[in-house]
């Protein structure tokens, strides 16, 4: 997986960071979003599993939580984010 396999530069939602081949984190203007992947006959379908508006900590402490599976990559990657959804956002060119 390459740093262009991790990261989708849309500031209006989309994937935020591909975790690992299961896992990633998603985004809408309000908020990470915590996401599963299931395989299913039809395609992968991305489930969510919780909505973190506030602190990166607590987004670690939710990945933590689901035994989620982070590549070294997306976890550099990862601990290079600021500490908010807020900051992160607007990093990014959101309003």
């Amino acid at each position: 997986m390459t740093n262009s396999d991790l990261i989708d530069a849309r500031s209006d939602g989309g994937v935020a960071l591909r975790l690992s081949e299961g896992w990633q984190i998603n985004h809408d203007p309000l908020q990470w979003i915590v996401c599963r992947g299931r395989n299913l006959r039809s395609g992968r379908k991305w489930q969510p599993l919780a909505y973190i508006g506030g602190r990166k900590s607590s987004l670690l402490r939710i990945l933590a939580e689901y035994g989620a599976e982070i590549t070294p990559e997306a976890s550099a990657v990862l601990h290079s984010w600021p500490d908010t959804f807020r900051l992160w956002r607007s990093q990014r060119g959101a309003v």
